[in-house]
């Protein structure tokens, strides 16, 4: 059956009315009797916020979205449970040595236009990415990349352990090259559905890719919806304008208890914590942030705050990934904290209620930034619990958060990060706690973790990295610099009748397999 959305367009525009109303009479024949049934047809929510409308490989962020489409597809992808790293454009890869790869492309898949998949049209597409994505270009920091019959060979300037798994990440989708360089709103890759046109608002029609080299798509027709707004993705699926989308627990009211829509929450990899800075006035002092550390009641948080939608944690990693195991940092307890206060020399003189230390009243800035409607409120909250301490704050909402980090005028600061992307921890750890590092706000130095570091970079065995992110993650709480407090629960809300949809932990997700019943 060819691409019914080609189809049409080859028809005449007198005939096409004709054609739709047979055909829609046709199929409700055809499926009473169990035979060809009307095209199933889905939609979806594919956007992303931080740029411009565009599919542009070359701009990060950006480029994922067709993937999320089902357009283009990665080399490799991670699995949904373990993380563990598997085959998918590639077919295998060998390691050479400490610099060059080798990276098999599976054999027999073609372009949607049908130009074949080979080494050279993987090495031309992510060429052309990584000239625009300098996030991926330095976590590669490939030296020349080459192409052999269906062999991939690429070498680093220094040596990357995790190579294969940041082929993982969707910034290095694969794509024809050669069917043209206008990416804006056009792009041909070899996933299960092929992008026939995308509007000036970033909504998309797709059609099934027939020739898919994993099978048949389940679905026929794909309707894609630009959408960055949380609370307007929910109402489009309570309107039944999508099929499915992850919420906010703020939006989980509108669902719960309501037979038309299947609820599945998951631990997400992306925590929120606070950064304590120790080159700053009053947190300099080692005692204060230890004080800190036991002020912090997560379990409140959780249950008042994010309507129960975290798992708690004090390390930095999501309890299922083994990334974290036996990793405890202090946990909430006030009289601990006042006994510390008292013991170093903490105390209120004039009997304001205000502590006091070397005769000068501690007062402490709180910044946070609003693009998370949560952390105002959890700063209002944790400058309510020093107040009892006995310490007075000041709220700081910054329109610029990474900047006044790295100004460094506060004394604690909120933040969320993804700690596991591209199913590693490495990715994490690296640019927040390397000496020097660029999300490193706290100017968090230690030789050892440096070192540990370093050995991560050259190690590939999975199970080894797990050994050394806990290791790293034992020195990095001795310095009582960070609390982390959660990591965010998501909600994959599902309508009625769509079927096989999944939470994704990574990237792979088979996209290809959800269809509609009813």
């Amino acid at each position: 059956m060819k691409n019914i959305l080609q189809k049409l367009k080859r028809v005449p525009a007198f005939l096409v009315s004709v054609t739709l109303i047979c055909g829609a009479l046709a199929g409700c024949s055809r499926k009473s009797e169990g035979i060809n049934a009307a095209p199933v047809e889905l939609s979806i929510v594919c956007a992303n916020n931080s740029h411009g409308i565009t599919l542009d490989p070359q701009t990060d962020y950006c480029a994922g979205v067709s993937v999320s489409m089902g357009v283009c597809e990665t080399l490799f992808r991670l699995d949904n449970d373990t993380l563990k790293l598997e085959p998918h454009l590639a077919s295998g890869y060998r390691q050479r040595n400490d610099y060059t790869w080798e990276i098999t492309i599976r054999e027999g898949i073609s372009f949607t236009n049908g130009n074949p998949l080979t080494a050279e049209a993987v090495k031309s597409a992510l060429e052309y990415s990584l000239t625009g994505i300098d996030r991926m270009a330095s976590m590669l920091d490939i030296a020349s990349i080459n192409a052999e019959g269906q062999m991939l060979i690429i070498k680093t300037n220094t040596p990357v352990a995790t190579l294969p798994s940041i082929f993982t990440d969707v910034s290095t989708l694969i794509y024809d090259t050669a069917a043209g360089s206008d990416y804006a709103r056009q792009i041909i890759g070899t996933g299960p559905y092929i992008l026939e046109r995308m509007d000036d608002d970033g909504n998309c029609e797709l059609s099934k890719n027939e020739n898919y080299w994993q099978g048949e798509p389940a679905a026929d027709i794909v309707h894609t919806k630009w959408i960055t707004d949380g609370n307007a993705k929910a109402l489009a699926l309570q309107s039944g304008e999508i099929d499915y989308t992850v919420i906010s627990s703020a939006d989980l009211p509108l669902f719960e208890n309501n037979g038309d829509y299947e609820i599945t929450g998951y631990d997400s990899d992306r925590a929120y914590f606070l950064f304590l800075n120790p080159e700053e006035t009053f947190t300099a002092d080692d005692a204060l942030r230890r004080t800190l550390c036991y002020s912090i009641d997560r379990d409140s948080y959780i249950t008042s705050l994010f309507n129960g939608s975290g798992a708690k944690t004090t390390a930095c990693f999501p309890a299922w990934s083994g990334f974290s195991d036996g990793i405890l940092a202090e946990e909430y307890d006030m009289e601990k904290a006042k006994k510390i206060f008292a013991d170093n020399g903490y105390q209120d003189t004039n009997g304001d209620g205000n502590l006091e230390k070397d005769g000068q009243e501690v007062f402490l800035t709180i910044m946070t930034y609003s693009g998370n409607a949560e952390f105002p409120v959890l700063c209002e909250v944790i400058q309510n619990q020093l107040a009892a301490l006995g310490i007075r704050s000041e709220i700081v909402v910054s329109d610029s958060i990474v900047s006044d980090l790295k100004e460094g005028n506060w004394n604690i600061a909120t933040y969320g990060y993804n700690t596991l992307s591209m199913g590693d921890s490495y990715n994490f750890l690296k640019p927040v706690f390397y000496t020097d590092a660029s999300s490193n706000f706290t100017n968090f130095s230690n030789p050892k973790v440096d070192e540990l570091l370093d050995e991560m970079k050259i190690t590939s065995d999975f199970e080894k990295r797990k050994e050394l992110s806990i290791e790293i993650q034992k020195h990095i709480f001795e310095a009582d610099e960070h609390i982390f407090i959660l990591h965010l629960k998501q909600y994959l809300v599902v309508r009625k009748g769509i079927e096989n949809v999944k939470q994704n932990r990574g990237n792979s997700f088979d996209f290809w397999k959800v269809t509609k019943t009813q």
